[in-house]
């Protein structure tokens, strides 16, 4: 069997089509997306109201969407409060999402995977030991948010902050982190805010320029590690195709173009590039 959509799939227009295709109203899918990520976690989509989208409607989608696609397999608690979760999906595979306690005790942020495993072979990465298994899907990478939120929400915390700096390259699944970007973001939907996302990356340059055109106003973070291509090249395998020097370029591009400071990112490690 395949698996079940859920709404997490969805941005407004596609289930505004899908609506229609079966009979329903189009204009239903705005409402239907915002009940569906301000509802409590788990909540059955055949629970919500008949008054509001009518008895055949909410029947139809308890028996066409599943609630997630998701769950946590392992959560993980450190001293500090960090929590990490291997969230696991239902068309296969698991990634590691984090949620990061703020010195502010009403804050968190959290960190989310673009792909399972990754192909970018950086020496001092784990998440690349076993190579790439597939891209995410943008609502798996959408339901790493809900999951994050609803840990912060156990914390009496509120999630305010978003990075795309977990397992995978995230240039390397663009059209997907822009699509998940704009569920997460959008106030119709997950309402997390624009400015409240990061994109990081290893210097993907054809990916940072895409971002920037795409004037979504998130953030960039650059993983660097080395001031030289020489030195670059000997824990960045991919620093072979794009230069310090183009990265940089790109990075004074994205901020020309959006007015948001770029992060450089720098590992330092001992004897390497220290």
């Amino acid at each position: 069997m395949l698996p079940m959509r859920a709404l997490t799939d969805f941005d407004q227009p596609t289930l505004a089509a899908l609506l229609e295709a079966n009979s329903f109203k189009p204009s239903h899918a705005r409402p239907l997306l915002r009940t569906f990520y301000e509802s409590p976690a788990g909540t059955p989509i055949d629970r919500f109201s008949d008054i509001t989208f009518g008895k055949q409607l909410t029947t139809w989608l308890g028996n066409e969407f599943t609630a997630r696609r998701s769950h946590v397999a392992v959560r993980n608690e450190s001293a500090d409060g960090t929590v990490k979760m291997l969230l696991a999906f239902d068309r296969g595979g698991a990634v590691e999402t984090v949620l990061m306690p703020a010195f502010d005790p009403t804050r968190a942020a959290g960190c989310v995977s673009s792909q399972i495993g990754c192909g970018m072979g950086c020496d001092f990465c784990a998440s690349t030991r076993g190579g790439l298994e597939r891209s995410l899907e943008a609502g798996e990478i959408v339901e790493q948010f809900l999951s994050l939120r609803e840990e912060a929400a156990k914390a009496n915390r509120k999630l305010r902050s978003l990075v795309f700096m977990g397992m995978g390259e995230p240039m390397h699944n663009l059209d997907n982190v822009i699509a998940a970007i704009r569920r997460i973001a959008h106030p119709d939907t997950g309402g997390l805010g624009w400015r409240q996302v990061t994109v990081s990356t290893v210097g993907i340059v054809p990916g940072i320029d895409r971002l920037a055109a795409e004037d979504l106003n998130v953030h960039l973070a650059v993983s660097l590690h080395a001031p030289d291509d020489a030195t670059r090249a000997k824990i960045i395998p991919t620093a072979k195709r794009y230069t310090v020097a183009d990265i940089l370029a790109a990075a004074q591009r994205f901020y020309a173009s959006t007015g948001r400071i770029v992060t450089l990112e720098y590992t330092m490690l001992a004897g390497v590039n220290d």
